[in-house]
């Protein structure tokens, strides 16, 4: 890239290139869901007793938690036994590999 003073003097200066890709963890779909939700596992580590999902109200009540125990890279894993949920929007936090991502998800 070139820079010009006002004395008409110039520099170029190096250009970076770099792409910007968030590293999600999860994949989630339906959003908006009805009934059931699935999400898609995206790490190479196969999930442990401690991986798990959580549910929570905008309030920070806890709805529901699952285990992620066995799931691994494009593991497609179906919650479609949820609890009661009324319409509205909800907080999704996944817990897998020692990261946690957290997902706003609106039930229909």
């Amino acid at each position: 890239m070139r820079e010009v003073d006002i004395d008409e003097k110039y520099i170029y200066s190096n250009v970076i290139t770099f792409e910007l890709t968030p590293t999600r963890i999860v994949k989630v779909y339906p959003n908006p869901f009805s009934q059931t939700l699935t999400l898609v596992i995206n790490t190479t580590e196969a999930a442990d007793a401690s991986d798990h999902v959580e549910f929570y109200s905008l309030t920070g009540s806890v709805l529901d938690q699952r285990t992620l125990l066995g799931s691994q890279n494009n593991t497609a894993v179906q919650l479609n036994d949820l609890p009661p949920m009324a319409n509205g929007v909800y907080i999704m936090k996944i817990y897998l590999n020692g990261k946690t991502e957290t997902v706003k998800i609106i039930k229909q």
